[in-house]
């Protein structure tokens, strides 16, 4: 079980280059994560929150804590630039959620979906 912050600082860990003929909309990157997270064991780790919060859906792993729920924002962000084709994801430094998200930026770039994955900054 991990601990963490119901609300943590955000700091740019990734930027990906996005192929247009692969990836509709570029707003839909952080669904497309999602779903690939769900198939990561880590999406399902037991997490608590410090402090506790009331959310009509209990955020009780890191995927939810990481992506969010109804009610509750998360902390994935992304910036996107049309014009350059490319997206800076943010999420808090912490090991296990940018484990998360670099394994299924990993999976897009073999896919060929994403051009290239650079790594900002990692915990």
């Amino acid at each position: 079980m991990i601990k963490l912050k119901a609300r943590d600082l955000l700091v740019k860990c990734f930027k990906v280059k996005y192929d247009d003929k692969k990836l509709l909309s570029p707003y839909e990157l952080k669904f497309i994560i999602r779903r690939i997270a769900r198939l990561n064991s880590l999406y399902f780790e037991h997490v608590t929150l410090v402090p506790d919060i009331e959310t009509e859906i209990e955020i009780n792993n890191l995927g939810k804590w990481l992506f969010g729920v109804k009610g509750y924002m998360g902390h994935y962000k992304q910036n996107i630039n049309e014009n350059k084709k490319e997206i800076e994801i943010y999420i808090p430094k912490e090991q296990n959620a940018f484990n998360l998200i670099h394994s299924s930026l990993k999976y897009l770039k073999e896919k060929e979906v994403l051009k290239l994955i650079e790594i900002i900054s990692s915990p």
